[in-house]
């Protein structure tokens, strides 16, 4: 029987955190049966992974004001919250996962911290405890009024219930420390993983020196308030060759209208 892994992804303006995790759990799924919770509105035209098994949750929305929303009319968000808790609890209890994987908590997705830290006590408490890992994107969203405490509180969190966190990138390119400043360290192991694309069959591309910058769009609605933090900007200017990373998978970024 193969390990079971469980993983989380709220996706709320553009699809770029569920196209990556969708990417994450049809690797994933050769060794593990794989149950993929998903909180967003299931893109219309969009089919996930063959091999992996979906819980669809009630779905919710936060705008760029950072409300939470709903298009169901039979409910108020605050119903809609309290049906995916009970949701969550019920999935969680069936898979009894051997790993569960959350998709950018605490690092991001603070207003959905009611249903997720529910479902990390209960792995805490879980005898055997699964193993415990955050999946998070190359660039952490910052510019918050309060940015310090967020990133304190997410550090807290982290430390608290965590066993890794997995950084979809490149180091040489970019870390999260970039991105994300705790007063006090991280003490959870932080894990590179190189920059996740759906599978394909590589293409060959051009030959010999080449030099430029990657570029990459957002699609949450953010492009016109983020920018590259100070240390990747002057790191493009003094190395030509960045957009050379050292795998093809990185490579193959640099043809995408957005990240994943």
């Amino acid at each position: 029987m193969r390990p079971a892994l469980l993983i989380y992804c709220q996706h709320s303006m553009g699809l770029g955190h569920l196209v990556r995790s969708w990417a994450i759990a049809d690797a994933l799924s050769a060794t593990f049966r794989v149950v993929f919770v998903s909180g967003g509105e299931p893109p219309a035209g969009m089919t996930p992974p063959p091999g992996v098994e979906m819980v669809h949750l009630p779905a919710l929305q936060q705008t760029t004001a950072g409300e939470i929303v709903t298009a169901a009319s039979d409910a108020g968000v605050a119903e809609i919250q309290q049906r995916r808790r009970a949701r969550l609890r019920e999935t969680f209890t069936a898979v009894n996962p051997d790993v569960l994987v959350v998709e950018l908590f605490p690092f991001g997705r603070a207003k959905f911290a009611d249903e997720i830290v529910p479902i990390l006590e209960l792995a805490r408490a879980r005898r055997p405890r699964p193993l415990v890992a955050c999946s998070v994107r190359d660039l952490l969203a910052g510019g918050r009024k309060n940015q310090q405490q967020h990133d304190d509180r997410a550090r807290s969190l982290a430390d608290r219930y965590f066993d890794a966190v997995l950084v979809h990138a490149d180091p040489r390119l970019a870390r999260l420390e970039e991105t994300f400043k705790p007063a006090t360290p991280l003490q959870v192991p932080v894990l590179y993983t190189g920059f996740v694309t759906a599978a394909q069959t590589p293409q060959p591309g051009p030959s010999g020196p080449r030099s430029g910058v990657v570029v990459s769009a957002a699609e949450d609605g953010s492009a016109d308030r983020c920018s590259a933090p100070p240390p990747m900007r002057r790191r493009w200017r003094r190395a030509p060759s960045a957009s050379r990373c050292a795998s093809s998978r990185a490579r193959s970024c640099r043809t995408r209208s957005s990240p994943i």
